[in-house]
């Protein structure tokens, strides 16, 4: 109700002072008084509910009535004629209402469907600063173009993404009518921007800090080269996406002469190789102040670049958070091992002594920079997908020199022991993706059932967790919930004497699962063991405590009611006892898409996560139904 009267009295103050002011001062005055009184109000395309789902508030009220009876405005108009009746449409006057009012219309007519070309150009006033037209990219024509080039040339901030039905011509008209843009995204227009709008755009628009080219194919160095020159102290985002035209003649001056660049995306630019990042070399190493490379994320994924590239970062992208370069298989372990040669070495000159005195003495200084990872503070996240040629060597030291790292994404020729080190030594991981690692196994996540103290909080902090088509089990889950189950092998004892085992079918083991985890209060789950080399799961004491010591008692045994006869067994296993704290207590997103070894007792414990919200199964033979119906029963969310 607060929130209500205080929008009350700020759309009340504003009538007010919109009134006066159209009376006596000028229509571009009285949009600043009106400005200044209107609260700013966030889009909320549902005008039925207010934020967090409660009573929206006056402003979403009188949006929603508005796009509900827009055709009130643009009946009878034509598509063709609708700029000659403008003049008749007083409440769309320029500066008369606010440009964040419009894009509340028109981000509210986009999600009703009922954003027609109509009244999108009743709607286009000079007042406007941004517009989104990704939503309805199929109605975006040659005629509304041509309209936001005439009644909308103040726009900052423009997206056209995936708008294919306008022509290059009209693009070009388009682009010699905005000079104040600060935002441009046409990714995906590929037959409509060309090198020609490309250009005209470039010497319109010299104040772009944000160009997003992504799929523009017809894009070549001829244009892309201008954008190092023409926007060098202005362009900070570039996205070239897909411009499989473009090399290092384009890219190079680019990454040379954009001193304010942070983020810039090539992926898939095929012909890129390292001779594009040698600019980066003319910081000097040994001085951080004038290490300014403004880099922070970098996508290079499936280009041509090699190990010089990788070593080149390292040393002089101290900002650098995001690195992809997943595809690019030139890449060795040198790239995250190797040492870069000193670029304050003069070159070599055999015939000039004077030269080669120099680099003699140059060379007993400093013969190489020293191996060193000037990002190693900062970088959050990398991407290593399809990079056969770094190996476990190689990804070892990238995780020992990059610990603060939240996100990544293994190679598919990983295998356990890397794991085991990320695990180890990365507290701070959010996201681990292992698509396709097929020689990942239970064991890479053994150290998450161990009782040290500084592995409590091991994974304490990962929320999604991909283990797409690698060869885990129900061992893997049970490490995720807590359970340690390492004592539960089948394996024979020191001593050489035998175990015994009792066998238990999977709708046994499932069904003491349950109730032997309701039988302890919920707090804590229950070991089964699995394994993937056979049919059938097995339950063995703990290995090497075949005789318990007389001084120490037994712990009790819960008496299985009259229903739960199938809990006996699960009860006489002792290694059921061994009952740890849930350990990935943030995990949100678990993929397990063809994970043959997974059974429905797996699935079972997965319900024992508190936080679970995606569950992917595709394809896993061993899940059963029985395991996604103990699930359900524990996990509502």
């Amino acid at each position: 109700q607060q929130h209500s009267n205080s929008n009350v009295n700020c759309m009340r103050q504003s009538r007010n002072t919109a009134t006066t002011s159209h009376k006596h001062q000028q229509p571009q005055t009285a949009a600043k008084n009106i400005h200044n009184a209107v609260v700013r109000v966030p889009i909320n395309v549902d005008n039925t509910t207010g934020p967090g789902g409660g009573v929206p508030s006056l402003f979403h009220l009188c949006i929603g009535r508005i796009t509900d009876d827009f055709d009130l405005y643009t009946d009878g108009l034509d598509e063709t004629k609708v700029a000659e009746y403008m003049y008749l449409l007083t409440a769309f006057d320029d500066y008369l209402v606010p440009d964040f009012i419009i894009q509340n219309i028109i981000a509210t007519l986009q999600h009703k469907h009922k954003l027609t070309p109509v009244a999108l150009t009743v709607l286009l006033t000079n007042s406007l600063s941004s517009l989104d037209l990704s939503l309805c990219s199929n109605k975006v024509t040659n005629l509304i173009a041509l309209q936001i080039a005439k009644r909308a040339r103040n726009l900052l901030h423009l997206d056209l993404a995936q708008c294919k039905r306008v022509t290059p011509r009209v693009f070009a008209q388009m682009a010699s009518s905005l000079p104040s843009l600060r935002s441009l995204n046409v990714a995906g227009c590929a037959t409509g921007v060309t090198d020609d709008v490309l250009v005209l755009l470039l010497r319109t628009a010299t104040r772009l800090q944000n160009i997003n080219l992504r799929h523009a194919n017809k894009i070549t160095d001829a244009s892309a080269s201008l954008i190092g020159s023409l926007l060098s102290d202005t362009i900070e985002k570039l996205d070239l996406t897909g411009c499989s035209e473009l090399t290092d003649q384009s890219i190079q001056p680019v990454i040379a002469r954009c001193h304010r660049l942070s983020n810039l995306n090539i992926s898939g630019c095929w012909d890129v190789t390292d001779a594009a990042f040698e600019p980066l070399r003319r910081f000097n190493v040994t001085d951080t102040a004038t290490a300014t490379s403004a880099f922070t994320c970098l996508d290079l994924s499936v280009c041509s670049i090699g190990d010089r590239t990788i070593q080149i970062l390292r040393q002089h992208c101290p900002h650098l958070r995001s690195l992809n370069i997943g595809g690019c298989k030139r890449l060795t372990d040198q790239a995250f091992r190797g040492e870069l040669e000193d670029s304050s070495l003069p070159p070599a000159d055999t015939k000039n002594r004077t030269h080669k005195k120099k680099q003699k003495q140059a060379k007993r200084r400093q013969v190489s920079v020293p191996l060193s990872y000037r990002f190693a503070s900062r970088l959050e996240r990398i991407e290593v997908t399809g990079c056969v040629g770094i190996t476990y060597h190689g990804i070892n030291t990238l995780i020992q020199n990059c610990k603060q790292l939240q996100e990544i994404h293994f190679p598919e020729n990983v295998q356990d022991k890397s794991v085991k080190k990320a695990i180890k030594l990365l507290p701070s991981l959010r996201v681990m993706v292992l698509d396709n690692c097929v020689s990942v196994t239970d064991k890479a996540f053994e150290p998450l059932v161990s009782t040290l103290p500084q592995h409590a909080k091991l994974c304490s902090q990962l929320e999604t967790l991909s283990l797409r088509r690698c060869k885990i089990g129900d061992a893997t889950l049970f490490s995720l919930v807590g359970v340690d189950e390492s004592e539960g092998s089948s394996d024979d004892d020191d001593d050489g004497d035998n175990v015994s085992q009792s066998e238990a079918t999977e709708e046994e083991q499932l069904e003491a699962l349950v109730a032997f985890s309701k039988s302890r209060g919920g707090s804590s789950s229950s070991s089964i063991m699995s394994s993937s080399k056979k049919q059938h799961q097995q339950l063995s004491p703990p290995r090497g405590r075949k005789d318990r010591p007389s001084g120490r008692p037994s712990p009790s045994k819960p008496q299985p009611a009259p229903q739960q006869q199938v809990l006996a067994p699960l009860q006489q296993a002792t290694w059921a006892r061994r009952l740890t704290k849930v350990k990935a207590v943030s995990l949100r997103n678990l993929y397990l898409e063809e994970c043959d070894a997974v059974t429905a007792a797996g699935i079972a414990i997965l319900g024992r996560l508190p936080r679970l919200h995606t569950l992917e199964l595709l394809r896993c033979s061993g899940a059963r139904a029985k395991g996604l119906h103990a699930l359900f029963q524990e996990q509502q969310d």
